[in-house]
Parts: C-alpha cells; sequence; structure tokens
C-alpha cells in the first residue's frame, strides 16, 4: 500500500508541465513583441512618408543676364574675367570709338552753324520786333485808354440823365407844392383881412410860401446845371469817339510793322528747328558714342564670357552672361504630389555639388500649368490613341537665407538637388 508522500509525488508530476511546452510559449512571446514593434514602425515610417513629398527633379535657378553690343565694332579692351564678380555700373567691355567719335565732331559742326544762322536771323528780326512791339504797344494803350475814356464818358452822360430826370421830377413836386402854398396863403390872406385868423398864422403861411418859391427856384437851377453836365458828357463822348478812330490809324499802321515782324519770326522759328534737328542729331551721336562701353546693369558673377580683343561685334551679338546672386529651387513634381501642398510650407533642400549639408527653404508658388505645356510640340491628347501619362508641375521654393550662409555664393543655376516639402506643416 503506497504511502501519502507517493501519492502526493505522483499527482504534482501529473499537474507540472512538461519542458517541451515551455520552450514554444516563449517562442510565441518573441513573435507578438515584433510583430507589435514592426506594426508600430510601420505606423511611424507611414506617418512620416505620408507627411512629406520629395523629389529628385529639381534644379537651382536663378537670373541670367545677357550683355550684347548696340552697335557694330571692334573690341579695343576686355575688363573682366571668367567668373569674376562684377558691380552694377562698371565697365567690361570697350570697343574702338574712332567712327563714332568722328559722327559726334560732324554733328557738333552742323550744330554750330546752325546757331550761326539762328543767330543771324534774330538779329535781323531785332530792330523791327522793338518798333513794331513799340507801335503797336502804344496804339493798343491809345485804344484801350480812349475806349475806357468814353466808357468813363458815357457812364457820366447816363449819370447826367438821371440827374435832370430827378431834378424834374424834384421840381415838378416843389412847383405842386408852391401851388399849394400859393393857394393856402391867398386863403389866408383873405381870413386874415376880416381878422379871423392871427397875424401870426397870416405870417406863417406867407412864410411857408416863400420857402416853397426858393425851393422851386432852386430845383429849377439844378436842372440847368443837370442838363449842362449832360451836355459836356455826350461832348467828351464824341471828342473820346474822334481820338478812337486816331488810334485805331495808328494801330493799322502798327500792324504792317508786326506783319513783317512775323515774316522775320518765322524764318528765325526755321533757325530754330533746324538747331533742334542738329541738336537730336548731336546727342544720337553722343549716344552712339556711350555704346562704345558696355556696363554691367546687375551685381553678380560672370557665368560665360565670349569676347576678346580685337573681336569684330554686330548688335544682338551676346558677349558676356552674368548670373545674379539671387538664386531659388525649381522643383519639377509629380501631379499626384501636389494636392496637399500649400505656399509657405516647409522644405527641406539637397544639393548634389554639396553632399551631407541640407538647406531649408519655403514653398513660393505653383505653376498654374505642367511644364508639358510649354513644350515646342504640347501633347494632342484629343487626337488618336491616347495614353495617360503623369504630368510634372513646377513648385519654385526660395532658400531661407540663414540656411545659405557661405553658400550662396558657391550655388548655382542648373545644380541638380533632391527636395522634400513638409505637407502636413
Amino acid at each position: 500500500m503506497r504511502t501519502v508522500q507517493e501519492q502526493t509525488t505522483e499527482s504534482i508530476s501529473e499537474v507540472a508541465p512538461s519542458p517541451a511546452p515551455r520552450k514554444i510559449n516563449k517562442v510565441a512571446l518573441t513573435a507578438g513583441v515584433l510583430t507589435i514593434a514592426l506594426v508600430i514602425l510601420g505606423a511611424v515610417w507611414w506617418q512620416y512618408a505620408h507627411g512629406r513629398e520629395e523629389t529628385d527633379d529639381a534644379y537651382v535657378e536663378g537670373h541670367i543676364t545677357y550683355i550684347s553690343s548696340r552697335i557694330s565694332g571692334t573690341v579695343s579692351n576686355v575688363l573682366i574675367d571668367e567668373h569674376q564678380r562684377i558691380k552694377m555700373g562698371q565697365i567690361l567691355v570697350k570697343l574702338d570709338p574712332e567712327d563714332q567719335q568722328a559722327e559726334v565732331d560732324e554733328a557738333a559742326a552742323s550744330f554750330a552753324q546752325a546757331q550761326h544762322q539762328a543767330a543771324a536771323a534774330k538779329s535781323k528780326i531785332g530792330q523791327s520786333s522793338l518798333s513794331a512791339q513799340g507801335e503797336t504797344a502804344q496804339a493798343n494803350g491809345d485804344i484801350n485808354a480812349v475806349q475806357a475814356e468814353i466808357a468813363t464818358a458815357r457812364a457820366a452822360v447816363l449819370q447826367a440823365g438821371d440827374q435832370v430826370r430827378q431834378s424834374r421830377a424834384r421840381l415838378k413836386e416843389l412847383v405842386a407844392q408852391e401851388e399849394f402854398a400859393r393857394t393856402d396863403f391867398q386863403r389866408y390872406k383873405t381870413v386874415y383881412e376880416s381878422r379871423a385868423v392871427t397875424k401870426q398864422q397870416y405870417d406863417k403861411a406867407q412864410q411857408t410860401l416863400q420857402m416853397q418859391i426858393a425851393q422851386r427856384e432852386q430845383a429849377e437851377e439844378s436842372l440847368r446845371q443837370s442838363q449842362k453836365q449832360e451836355l459836356q458828357a455826350q461832348s467828351k463822348v464824341e471828342e473820346a469817339i474822334g481820338r478812337l478812330q486816331k488810334s485805331k490809324g495808328t494801330f493799322t499802321s502798327a500792324q504792317a510793322m508786326v506783319t513783317q515782324q512775323r515774316m522775320d519770326e518765322d524764318q528765325y522759328k526755321g533757325a530754330l528747328s533746324g538747331i533742334s534737328r542738329y541738336q537730336a542729331a548731336l546727342n544720337q551721336a553722343k549716344l552712339q558714342l556711350s555704346y562704345t562701353k558696355l556696363s554691367a546693369p546687375v551685381n553678380g558673377r560672370i557665368a560665360k564670357k565670349s569676347v576678346e580683343i580685337g573681336q569684330r561685334v554686330e548688335p544682338g551679338q551676346t558677349l558676356i552672361s552674368i548670373v545674379q546672386d539671387e538664386s531659388w529651387i525649381m522643383a519639377n513634381y509629380k501631379e499626384t504630389q501636389v494636392g496637399r501642398m500649400r505656399v509657405g510650407q516647409e522644405a527641406e533642400i539637397k544639393v548634389d555639388a554639396f553632399p551631407g549639408r541640407v538647406f531649408k527653404g519655403t514653398v513660393n508658388s505653383l505653376s498654374p500649368a505642367s511644364g508639358a505645356k510649354f513644350s515646342m510640340l504640347p501633347a494632342e491628347n484629343a487626337s488618336g490613341n491616347f495614353t495617360k501619362i503623369v504630368q510634372r508641375i513646377p513648385v519654385k521654393i526660395v532658400f531661407d537665407d540663414q540656411s545659405l550662409g557661405d553658400y550662396r555664393s558657391k550655388i548655382g543655376p542648373g545644380m541638380s538637388c533632391l527636395v522634400t516639402v513638409f505637407v502636413n506643416k
């Protein structure tokens, strides 16, 4: 018969797991942890890749100014060399100025001759001009003065006529008042003889009559004076009209002198127009002479020099290419990549010429059309068979000034780049 200890040992041995199942559980746990880690890494990578758009179809762009001659000539001096930094206004090339200088001298001689002819024409009209101007001014002054005098005299006639009418009206009124005073006095005189009124009342009526007679006589004298002034004013008008006719005759004589003066002035104007014409020719010759010096219109660096001393150049022929300091990136993204791009988003720029150097930039603008629309032979998808091709959209990205640092002068147009735009920012 088994003891209790033996029975207990058998029971424990039945319950305890075997070594093989324990090893399987560790492998499963490790696999689960790796799976979770891979899922997390995948999610992080998806989030990282989903928030950025990258392209290696990107190049540095910049302003390139092409210098050409405006005139034909022979190069006498070249003052710059390849890749040299220049400043705006700096003389780059000089052409032989002898031909242009000869044209300037010829134009200057013609201009001096035209000035001499104009001076002669001006001296010819000088005396006649003074005489004509003096006579005309005198005649005009006399006419204006007489006309003013006529106007004043006519105003005086009108004023005198008004005074006559007023005096007549006043006289008529005073005659009526005198008649009334006389009648009143006769009445007082009759009743005074019968002692019906007092001596004082009689004297007052007599005094009133005498006062009315005096006023009537004064009004008559005033009327005579007004009529006399009216006649005098009318006489002055007639005298002024006579002087006006005389002044007009003097003015007519002055006009003949003015006509001759105008003829001389026309001749002088013709000489002046000749001066202007030769002045313009001289200015043009000087301008052509200034074109013998080719100066830099901008700051920058010489990128290409195609000119040498003794070379014959023609108008429009490119001699020098200048690259300005400002540069930016033109990244050609696929149309499927620009859906979330916005102006102002941050960008990361890697220039192939500087491996390991990362520059920062900002999206400046997106092209309103794909690059294919500006090709020499754009696609005609409406005709023939159609094959869909993903188009490229140019995106302009500007460098961050602080990010450029000392590389500003090293980065030039045409360099290849790898550009990443963070579309989630």
